[in-house]
């Protein structure tokens, strides 16, 4: 049975590929390729996938919220609380969505090393509760699936202003640093006016201070030498340590940034 359902406008059936791809190599099943068995009606198996997948992945663009199929499908896998979103493009997804914590593939090309990436597999491991053994680990009498524990998000970085304001930058454990700028090499991409290319990094740093503090994080925001300066609380800086609800700005965006608990 598909384990996940890829919803997508026809437009971006490029990056829906690539995104179909990186989940096969995950080990799970995905249906995306829309094609429709003889005899059967596009309705009707749609309609069985939807009610019977565990997770539906819903890539958000300038695309896919106008189409009506793809809010459609939205609906129904948040009604059953299997959406798992996320952002290809600077769109905006529809209201009701907006408040599902969404990954951010924007400037995305495919590549395996990407923030953006790895929440999504993330938050699908999470829908899914369970993933493939890889076939060179299985053996006689080994179960075909094992359950695992979804990366535990651990700060977030919200986008306040401008045409990104929604966005939002997930930081989760087993991640060491995050770049941000307008180049699309980056980890996460922003555009807006006087922001660099590579703009500043955000590294994860645990703390190892004290048994106590097992599995804490700091973490450290530092400029690249950018033009404009990165902002923390209205001060420019170099490099300086993040505290639960600092403000950053680079150039004309503003973030503001959240330890979780």
């Amino acid at each position: 049975m598909t384990e996940v359902f890829l919803s997508y406008a026809r437009e971006d059936a490029g990056i829906a590929k690539q995104v179909a791809e990186r989940l096969r190599e995950e080990g799970w099943s995905v249906f995306w390729d829309r094609e429709i068995p003889v005899g059967q009606t596009w309705e009707d198996v749609i309609e069985v996938q939807l009610s019977h997948v565990a997770c539906v992945v819903v890539l958000w663009s300038s695309a896919s919220v106008r189409s009506d199929w793809v809010r459609a499908e939205a609906a129904a896998a948040a009604d059953r609380g299997v959406l798992v979103p996320a952002l290809i493009d600077a769109a905006s997804p529809p209201a009701r969505f907006r408040i599902i914590q969404t990954a951010d593939l924007v400037g995305w090309h495919g590549r395996r090393e990407h923030v953006g990436l790895t929440n999504l597999i993330a938050a699908v491991r999470a829908s899914l509760g369970l993933t493939k053994v890889p076939i060179t680990a299985q053996s006689a009498g080994t179960p075909d699936q094992i359950r695992l524990a979804p990366e535990r998000p651990i700060a977030i970085a919200e986008v306040e202003t401008g045409e990104n304001r929604g966005r939002s930058l997930v930081l989760t454990e087993g991640m060491t640093s995050v770049t941000i700028g307008r180049s699309r090499d980056c980890d996460f991409v922003v555009d807006g006016d006087y922001i660099s290319r590579s703009h500043c990094r955000l590294e994860i740093q645990p703390i190892r201070s004290s048994s106590d503090e097992r599995g804490q994080y700091g973490f450290v925001l530092i400029d690249f030498h950018s033009a404009a300066g990165t902002i923390v609380n209205n001060r420019r800086v170099n490099e300086v340590w993040l505290r639960d609800g600092d403000r950053f700005q680079i150039g004309s965006v503003r973030f503001r940034f959240r330890i979780l608990g």
